[in-house]
This record gives C-alpha cells, sequence and structure tokens, in this order.
C-alpha cells in the first residue's frame, strides 16, 4: 500500500477548541507535528495537507509557525484547493458566479438578520466565501442552532451544504 498523503484539521489538532486552556502536552504534540511537516516537506514522509474550515490566511499563518506544507490543502471547507508553499489556488468547480452571489446574499442579508434574533452566534469575518457563525455563550452547544440555520437557509439548500465543528456552524 502506498500513501500518498496525510490530511489533517486544524481544529484539535494545532488549534485546540476543547475551550479549554493549551496544555504542556498541546504544545508537545505541536512541536511533534512540525517535524512531521518539515519531513513531509523534505520528501522522507508522505506529503501534508489540511482539510478546514478556516480561511486560507489563517491556515498560512499557523503553518507559518511551523513550515509551509507544499501539497493541496482544502480551506473553507473545500470552497478552493491552495498549495501554502507555492501559493498556487483553485476554487471547487462548484463555486461560480452564480454560487458566488448566493453566499454574498447569504452573507450580506440572510445571515444578519438571522443573528439579530439570535444573538448569542456572530457571525466569523475573514472567510473569502464561506460563511461561520460562532456562539458567544460557550455553554451553550453549538448544535442548538443546527436546525434555526437550517430552516433560515431552507431556499438555499440546493446549492449549499451547512455542516458544523464543535465551535463553529458553516
Amino acid at each position: 500500500m502506498s500513501i500518498r498523503c496525510s490530511i489533517h484539521d486544524l481544529d484539535d489538532c494545532l488549534v485546540p477548541t476543547d475551550d479549554g486552556q493549551k496544555t504542556r502536552e498541546f504544545y508537545e504534540e505541536a512541536i511533534a507535528f512540525s517535524e512531521f511537516i518539515t519531513q513531509a516537506n523534505t520528501g522522507s514522509v508522505p506529503p501534508i495537507s489540511t482539510w478546514t474550515g478556516r480561511e486560507e490566511e489563517m491556515v498560512r499563518g499557523v503553518f507559518r509557525i511551523f513550515r509551509l506544507p507544499n501539497f493541496w490543502s482544502a480551506v473553507e471547507s473545500g470552497v478552493a484547493l491552495v498549495n501554502l508553499a507555492t501559493g498556487d489556488k483553485t476554487y471547487h468547480p462548484r463555486i461560480s458566479p452564480e454560487v458566488r452571489g448566493v453566499f454574498q446574499e447569504i452573507r450580506g442579508e440572510i445571515m444578519p438578520r438571522f443573528i439579530s434574533n439570535n444573538p448569542n452566534l456572530r457571525m466569523y469575518q475573514g472567510k473569502e466565501l464561506n460563511v461561520a457563525l460562532e456562539r458567544h455563550n460557550r455553554d451553550i452547544p453549538i448544535q442548538n442552532y443546527l436546525e434555526r440555520v437550517k430552516e433560515a437557509l431552507e431556499k438555499y439548500l440546493p446549492v449549499i451544504e451547512i455542516d458544523h465543528s464543535s465551535i463553529a456552524i458553516d
């Protein structure tokens, strides 16, 4: 068997999302992970890539601490593929001008109204296209808002996908 690459999510791998403090073990794991990235870039282990809901600049910033992976990574939950080392970028084929328009409408009109009725949520800034909602009160699970988000975006469901992590709804 041949492994072509190793795919990692940043959350809970390089960015802790359990709402707790960073522990000594977290830093030890991050150091071990940085060694893996270095080995991947020198060809001694399979290349590394990420699959994350985070935006490209945040991913790039996290990896600058270590070394930029020289392989395709998915950012914003698959909106685009980017090689962080070379800067090459390509958008998902389903991201047409019409789909971009839908996301602009959701971001500019639908989500501000939705947030005004759900004050514990805020829209994460910095994403190029993907819309992410995060919560202010960490004691309320993000999943509690999932059905409400789906209802608010019901007419868009044929062209968008809604997913969630432990900290956000994308």
